[in-house]
């Protein structure tokens, strides 16, 4: 239950990053276009959505690709698993689409091996690397 708990904080850093990745794309973009002051006169949250999906898929894809980890992992002590070979990226992005299922997380409970669907299904498994004290 530790390794469960450690992992939600770790999405949970994960989430703040991007999160602050999409309002400064969401920014950059309108201050860009010479539109941003028009844009939050007339602003709906709804707005964002695709920000921050994009954003969501960047980091994720981009962090657990190229360094098999994400900020909130790297501070929780966790890295991703898999067999790097040519098919790895694919694992990646099948790993990151999944993850956005709302019933992803309570699959966790629902299997032996204690991995959730985005795990299962890409063939990855994140790992609990001990910290040297």
């Amino acid at each position: 239950m530790r390794l469960l708990l450690l992992r939600f904080f770790a999405f949970y850093i994960d989430s703040l990053v991007f999160s602050i990745i999409t309002v400064l794309i969401f920014v950059l973009h309108h201050l860009f276009l010479g539109d941003l002051v028009e844009t939050f006169e007339d602003f709906r949250s709804f707005d964002l959505l695709i920000y921050y999906f994009v954003s969501y898929l960047c980091y994720f894809i981009f962090s657990e690709y190229y360094f098999s980890t994400t900020l909130g992992k790297k501070i929780f002590g966790f890295r991703i698993e898999a067999n790097k070979n040519k098919n790895f990226f694919i694992k990646i992005v099948i790993r990151t689409f999944l993850r956005v299922i709302p019933i992803n997380p309570i699959s966790y409970f629902f299997n032996e091996e204690k991995k959730c669907w985005h795990e299962i299904f890409s063939k990855t498994f994140t790992k609990y690397i001990r910290r040297r004290s």
